[in-house]
C-alpha cells in the first residue's frame, strides 16, 4: 500500500473487503492522525456508468456530515482517486459491538441499556428540519444498517456509530417507501428513560 490519496492520507493496510468496498487504515499527513479509508471501486467507473454509485456515496457523506455529534464523528473528506470516490473518516480504537459480544460473552443488562441510550441519541439527531424550494421541511435520515459490526465500543463502552454507506434521508428516497417521512417515527423522548 503506502499509497498517498488526496494529497494527504497515506493508506497503511486494509481492514476488511467486502462485496462493494474495501475499507483500509491510514495516516493524515498534515495533523498525523489515524483515518479510515473507504473506497467504492464502482465509482471508478466512467460517469455516465458510475452516476448512481456516485451519487449513494455523496448522499452517504451528507448524512453522516449533517447527523454528525456526540457518537458519529463528521468524515474527514470525500476525495476522488484513481480507485473512485474516497470517503475519508476518523478512526476509532477500540472493538466493535461484535467483536466485544465474542470476547466477554453475555453482555450485562447495564450495557446493552447504556449502548440502548447511546443510539437512541443519534438516532433523535437523524430528525431535522429544513428548508427545502422555500418550504420549511422535516428530513429523516435512516443509518439503514445498524448492526454489531457497524457499532465500536470504545473508552468506558462508548460507542461510534459507523458505515453510513447505504443511509437514506426522506428528501431523496422517493423510490424507497420504507424511507419516506410517513412512514418513519418520531424518536420517542421515553426511550431515554
Amino acid at each position: 500500500l503506502k499509497q498517498v490519496v488526496g494529497g494527504r492520507f497515506r493508506l497503511e493496510a486494509i481492514l476488511a473487503r467486502g462485496p462493494v468496498n474495501i475499507v483500509a487504515k491510514g495516516v493524515d499527513l498534515k495533523t498525523k492522525a489515524c483515518v479510515v479509508v473507504k473506497c467504492s471501486p464502482e465509482t471508478a467507473l466512467d460517469e455516465e456508468d458510475a452516476g448512481p454509485a456516485i451519487e449513494k456515496i455523496k448522499r452517504a457523506f451528507d448524512i453522516q456530515r449533517r447527523i454528525a455529534g456526540k457518537h458519529v464523528t463528521p468524515p474527514l473528506g470525500l476525495v476522488r482517486g484513481r480507485f473512485g470516490y474516497l470517503v475519508v473518516d476518523p478512526f476509532h480504537e477500540g472493538e466493535t459491538l461484535s467483536q466485544a459480544i465474542e470476547s466477554r460473552g453475555t453482555l450485562t443488562e447495564m450495557m446493552v441499556r447504556s449502548i440502548g441510550v447511546q443510539l437512541a441519541t443519534v438516532l433523535k439527531r437523524c430528525e431535522y428540519r429544513t428548508v427545502i424550494e422555500g418550504e420549511d421541511r422535516r428530513v429523516v435520515a435512516v443509518h439503514r444498517d445498524i448492526k454489531p459490526d457497524n457499532i465500536i465500543l470504545g473508552k468506558h463502552d462508548e460507542i461510534m456509530l459507523i458505515d453510513f454507506g447505504v443511509a437514506r434521508d426522506s428528501e431523496t428516497a422517493t423510490d424507497n417507501q420504507s424511507v419516506q417521512e410517513m412512514d418513519l417515527p418520531i424518536v420517542d423522548p421515553a426511550l431515554y428513560r
